[in-house]
Parts: structure tokens; sequence; C-alpha cells
């Protein structure tokens, strides 16, 4: 069985040109299914098709595949070289915290449906709750949502899950799901008295290592999406900030027109950053807020780089226009991997 393992590895490595770590980690992993034989040993011993001595062989044969397995496989891996630049999709797993059921629901969920769609994603809405509140509440709340989703056309996993607080449930719940984006609902301008207190959003992204998006998405859909871009977001420092804000607008752009601005195509060109061909440019000598507020319309979906707190005083003006706003403002380096280290995300403010 080790044999013929190990000849039908090596033709296969022959016959799609596979290097030899390549071919040594295809023969251990499919070794151990040598494993998969004892439960039709143990049939045909009860039946009295053959004697102990059949079992006892089966057993040595699978101890040997697993130790093959075992050792084989950490070493062949590690001697595969990973594919370089390999970046996670900033849609692969949206995670959407839901609170109270409002009539933002069906627009923060078709938001967060296209980003997930765009990137051949997985929707993941969460109701949290905690220990002393009532659960059937949140049952209730998990059986809107997905009717929602259903009424939406959409696929989603929604769940569950009780924490001692908010923050540090959608915190473990993004990392249990190996979230890479989280979407929260902005829950409106904050009074003077909590200027100085740290947001939801803020805390959550210090918990977690993906971005974090604040909605502030209108009930109607976008007829465009509007890429503000100023040439501060075009400093090194901000790279990494810009390359989401591009990422998030590509992904919510889909067969819709993206406008970009006020900074030149060639501006943005020595970034290295580039945008899908249906991009058009419309250049200014404007900051980004006045140069949105003027060549948007109301509706379009406004996506520009906050300095900032996660949800600034400039995105809410351009949200009280009647836009709907992303906003994108630093974060951590990811604790996961995609191969090698993975180049610091951003938080995203919708």
């Amino acid at each position: 069985l080790v044999s013929g393992k190990l000849a039908a590895a090596w033709l296969t490595g022959r016959l799609f040109r596979m290097d030899r770590a390549e071919a040594g980690l295809l023969f251990t992993v499919s070794v151990a299914q040598a494993a998969a034989t004892l439960a039709a040993a143990i049939v045909g011993l009860e039946l009295g098709l053959y004697g102990d001595e059949v079992i006892n062989a089966v057993m040595v044969v699978i101890a040997v595949s697993l130790f093959i397995t075992s050792v084989g496989t950490p070493g062949y891996a590690a001697r595969i070289e990973q594919p370089a630049g390999e970046a996670r999709r900033l849609g692969e797993v949206v995670l959407v915290p839901i609170g109270d059921i409002s009539d933002r629901l069906v627009s923060r969920l078709r938001f967060a449906g296209e980003i997930a769609e765009a990137n051949g994603g997985m929707l993941v809405p969460v109701v949290v709750t905690l220990p002393q509140e009532d659960f059937t509440v949140a049952r209730e709340k998990l059986a809107v949502i997905d009717d929602t989703l259903h009424s939406l056309g959409l696929e989603g996993d929604s769940r569950v899950r009780v924490d001692r607080n908010l923050a540090e449930g959608i915190g473990q719940a993004a990392i249990e799901n190996n979230a890479s984006l989280v979407m929260l609902q902005w829950p409106g301008p904050r009074p003077l008295t909590q200027i100085f207190v740290e947001t939801l959003a803020d805390e959550i992204n210090r918990l977690v290592d993906c971005p974090v998006a604040v909605a502030a998405i209108s009930n109607t859909p976008g007829e465009r999406v509007i890429l503000a871009i100023s040439g501060r977001d075009l400093e090194p420092s901000r790279n990494n900030d810009l390359r989401s804000a591009v990422s998030l607008a590509a992904a919510a752009a889909q067969g819709k027109p993206i406008i970009v601005g006020p900074v030149t195509p060639e501006q943005l060109h020595e970034t290295g950053i580039e945008l899908p061909e249906r991009a058009e440019f419309k250049p200014g000598q404007m900051d980004k807020i006045a140069w949105a507020e003027q060549t948007s319309a109301e509706g379009d979906l406004v996506v520009l780089v906050s300095q900032g707190r996660s949800f600034g005083r400039s995105s809410q003006e351009i949200t009280q226009l009647g836009r709907s706003v992303v906003a994108v403002a630093a974060s951590k380096v990811p604790r996961w991997k995609t191969g090698h280290i993975a180049p610091r995300y951003s938080v995203i403010d919708v």
C-alpha cells in the first residue's frame, strides 16, 4: 500500500511537473488514507472472512502510514514556496454585528453582501447578547435577519453569540470566524459629552486584526461610487490605507461607474495602486471633502481615506447631504497570514 501511494505520487508529480517537495507532500498526506481500511477489515473479521493475523497486519500498515504522515507532512510543507504577494480578499468573510433591528438593516446587509459577492466571500451576520438578557429576543432578531437575507437573495451564516459585553463579543466572533472585514452600524453624531470617549468601532479595532467598518448606507442603492483621494493620502505612510479604500471602492462598484479625484491619474500611478479600467478621473484643486460634495449626488457612495477618528467630522458632513460614506483609517497588522507576513490593513468606516 505504501509503495503504491509512493508510486502514484511520483507519477502524478512527473505528469503535472511538480517539484520534489510538492510530490512528497502529495505522498505523505495521501498515505494516511490507509486508516480508512480499518472499518472494512473489522467487518470482514466479524463475517469470518479472515482471522486476527489480517487485522494485525492492517494495524501495522495504519501505524506506519500515520508515522509517515506525521513526520513527512510538516517537512515537505515547509519546503514548498508560497506564492509571492498573495493578499487576503477584503470581502472573504464579512462579519456584520446586528444590534437593534432598524430600517437600515436592509441597506447594511445589501452593501455587505455586495462586498462579499465581489470577492467570492461569505456573509456572517451575528447577534451578540449578554448573559443577563433574554435569549429569545436574540433568536427573534436572527429570524428577522434570515428573512431579510432571503428577500435580498443573499446567502449568509447568521448566528447568536453570548458574551459579557458587546465589544468583546464582536471581537471574539471576528476571531472565531477569521473575519476579513467587520461592518458596524454608524449610531449617528456623538454628543459633546462623549467626544473624548472611545467609540465602539475604536474599541473593536483594538480587539481584532482585520478592517472594521462603520456603516452609514442609504436605503436607496447608489448609482455611482465616488473615490475621494487627497494629496496627503498619497504619502507612503498611508499607502495601505489607500489600498484598502481602493479595494472597497472597486468591490462596491461592480457594474457601476467609479469616479476618482481630486488627484490626477499620474499621481495615483506613482503609488503603484491600480484602479479598474472603467474608473473615470475628475482632477481638481480643492480639498477632497469639497470635491466629494461637489462631485457626488444624493444616494452616491463616497469612499475616502479618513484622518482622525473612525468616523470623523468630514464623513458626517457628507452623510448629512444624503450620501453613503466609506472612510478609511489606519489599523494593525493582522494575526492571520496568507503564506507571508500580511501587509498592514485599514479600518474601513462606512
